[in-house]
């Protein structure tokens, strides 16, 4: 795969992100979950905080079937709480 389309912070590891979600068979949600939460905090235009309230997101999505306002609405109040 060309470094010109996969940014450094998707390769960090032995395996990228890409080939994990695609050996594992994870849909576009859990995709996601598994993108976001390995380049947690490795990304320079996202904290890593940011990345996982993205994996956070989509992992509430795929746990309700798809319900986005439900999604939305959960995040919203965990951000909130403080």
């Amino acid at each position: 795969m060309s470094h010109i389309s996969v940014p450094d912070h998707y390769r960090k590891g032995a395996i990228q992100p890409v080939e994990a979600i695609s050996d594992w068979g994870l849909g576009f949600a859990l995709g996601n979950v598994v993108k976001y939460v390995s380049r947690a905090g490795k990304k320079e235009s996202a904290t890593r905080q940011d990345d996982l309230m993205k994996a956070l997101w989509y992992l509430v999505y795929e746990l309700t079937s798809g319900d986005v306002e439900f999604t939305d609405n959960f995040l919203k109040a965990y951000r909130d709480k403080d």
